[in-house]
């Protein structure tokens, strides 16, 4: 269960999440509250899908980069930041949704 469940698991808890949200939830701020809630339940993901257990003071300065940058994609997501030559760069080589979404996966993995 340890190795292909916990992922699993995550799938399934995230879906019932996003799905309780987008029923129960009509404020005005639900569309970033969804937004938030995506990209931390792929961050999450990421993470559980890295088995590799390190001790716990170990690489403090990558752990914080990799928090720094999914910050910053969550804010610049949200659009609550825009740095209109990093949405030029973005643009030209395509980063869709998707391609955010597989960032947060991937930020998850490292980050552990």
């Amino acid at each position: 269960m340890k190795k292909y469940g916990w992922p699993l698991v995550t799938i399934i808890v995230g879906a019932f999440l996003i799905k309780l949200i987008k029923d129960y939830v009509f404020v005005s701020f639900s569309k970033g509250l969804l937004t938030v809630l995506t990209s931390l339940l792929l961050f999450i993901f990421g993470s559980v899908l890295n088995q590799h257990h390190h001790a716990a003071g170990a690489d403090w300065i990558k752990k914080f980069l990799v928090a720094a940058l999914y910050v910053f994609l969550v804010i610049m997501q949200l659009g609550i930041f825009s740095w209109p030559a990093l949405t030029m760069v973005f643009d030209t080589i395509g980063v869709t949704y998707v391609i955010h979404c597989l960032l947060y996966v991937y930020l998850g993995y490292i980050f552990f």
